[in-house]
This record gives structure tokens, C-alpha cells and sequence, in this order.
């Protein structure tokens, strides 16, 4: 198997958002964390870890990349079939603490992915375009930071949102016609973010993160046919990344 795979995610912003507040220094960690009227804006830039694989965070971003499979085709001909994709992706995330350690805010995702399967056997190759994929979150939640003195933080936070992903998918070796699967509903999220702010305006944090999807859907569309059924999921996730914090 050979894999390609680019990626650029907007944290530039972070750095910028950083020298914000000119007077904050190391040692000069004025404000505690959670502390009333703080703005926090998510990761700006990070990635996540799942079963389903690495996948890169931030506000804005575009990944594209390419996955060759080496495998036999007809009448035990040696054969490749390559999965190429693009994804752009617009991601904000906020929280605003109301009192002291109480916070409140959420998440918008919203992705875009186009894709492509060729298949390769001698000289001849097979290519079928797969219709476009669209991800779709959006939650909201309560958090509670607990500072550890100045520079460390366990901040729970836990919501409520809807979530519809899809997956686009085909077999060019025996038809060309694609379907789209589509998951969605109504889903519970939980993360614990232990923080490390090493300025006052700049944080990092490391997440595990659990989401719950008990009463859903999934939707398969083929042609001119489609096809429902309840669906659940389970998902568990590590986060990691940098974010910025204003006092406002």
C-alpha cells in the first residue's frame, strides 16, 4: 500500500492572536484561567486521533492526498486500485466563561469532500468519479474549568448537538455505479481538556473525547434507490492542539 497526503490548516491566526495583550509575559500569568468574560476560540490548529484515523484541526483547512491498494484482478492478473480525495473543511469553536469557571459556547463544522477510484490492471485503467461527500456538526455544551495553579487546567465540558457524515464508495471492478452512505442524528458529546498556558493569551491541550450517537440514522442511496435504517455509534477520539484565550 502507498499513501500520499498533504494537508494545510490555518493556525498562522494563533500566532497572531498570541502577541495580543503586548504585557503578558511567561512569568506574568495575571488572569487565573476560567476567570469571568474570558473568550476561548478552539483549536486553531491541532489533530485528532480515532479509529477512523489521524485527521487535522483548525478553523479553516484543505487536505488532499491519494491511497494505492496492490491486489489481484481478473484472472489473477496483478492489479492496483487508487483512492484519491480533496477535503476543505470551515471549523470555529468558542467558549465564553460567564461567571468564573463557568463556560459556555460550541462548534460548527461544515466539510466538503470530492473523491476518485482508478483502477489499474496491465495497460488498461478504469477511473470512476464518486459524487461529492458534505460533513456537517454542530453542538452546543457547558464546561467547568478547574485551574491548577496559573499555568495548568482540567476544563469537562459536555453538549448536545446533530451530526450527518457521509462516505461515498464504489466498486470499479465489478460496476461503476456509486453509492453514498449517510449517517445522522442527534448526538452527546463529552471531552476533558487538560490545559498548559505557557502566556495568557496562548494555550495547549491534550482531549480525550467521547461521542454518543444512541438514535440515529443510516441512509444508503444508489441510483435512483435509497434505503434507511436506525443506526448507533460510539466514538472515542484523542485531541490535541493550541488555542488562544482573551480577556475581555
Amino acid at each position: 500500500m502507498r499513501t500520499f497526503q498533504t494537508c494545510f490548516s490555518v493556525a498562522a491566526f494563533s500566532m497572531a492572536l498570541s502577541f495580543m495583550g503586548g504585557e503578558a509575559h511567561a512569568d506574568d500569568l495575571s488572569v487565573p484561567l476560567g476567570a469571568k468574560h474570558q473568550l476561548v476560540l478552539g483549536e486553531l490548529a491541532g489533530m485528532r486521533l480515532s479509529p477512523n484515523g489521524t485527521s487535522f484541526q483548525g478553523p479553516l483547512g484543505f487536505r488532499t492526498g491519494s491511497v494505492t491498494v496492490d491486489q489481484f484482478g481478473a484472472n489473477a492478473n496483478e492489479a492496483s486500485l487508487t483512492t484519491s480525495y480533496t477535503s476543505v473543511w470551515f471549523a470555529p469553536s468558542a467558549d465564553f466563561f460567564v461567571i468564573d469557571h463557568l463556560s459556555v459556547g460550541g462548534l460548527f463544522e461544515i466539510s466538503s469532500t470530492s473523491s476518485s477510484t482508478e483502477v489499474a490492471e496491465g495497460n488498461a485503467a478504469r477511473k470512476v468519479n464518486l459524487p461529492t461527500t458534505t460533513d456537517f456538526s454542530a453542538l452546543a455544551r457547558v464546561g467547568y474549568m478547574i485551574p491548577i495553579g496559573e499555568k495548568f487546567g482540567i476544563w469537562p465540558r459536555g453538549g448536545l448537538g446533530f451530526r450527518s457524515q457521509q462516505v461515498a464508495q464504489t466498486n470499479v471492478q465489478n460496476d461503476d455505479t456509486a453509492a453514498k452512505e449517510t449517517t445522522k442524528g442527534v448526538y452527546f458529546g463529552l471531552d476533558v481538556n487538560a490545559l498548559w498556558r505557557p502566556v495568557n493569551n496562548v494555550y495547549f491541550v491534550l482531549a480525550p473525547e467521547l461521542l454518543l450517537l444512541p438514535g440515529g440514522s443510516f441512509v444508503r442511496s444508489q441510483g435512483n434507490s435509497e434505503s434507511s435504517v436506525d443506526a448507533s455509534a460510539v466514538q472515542f477520539s484523542l485531541r490535541t492542539g493550541v488555542g488562544v484565550l482573551l480577556d475581555l
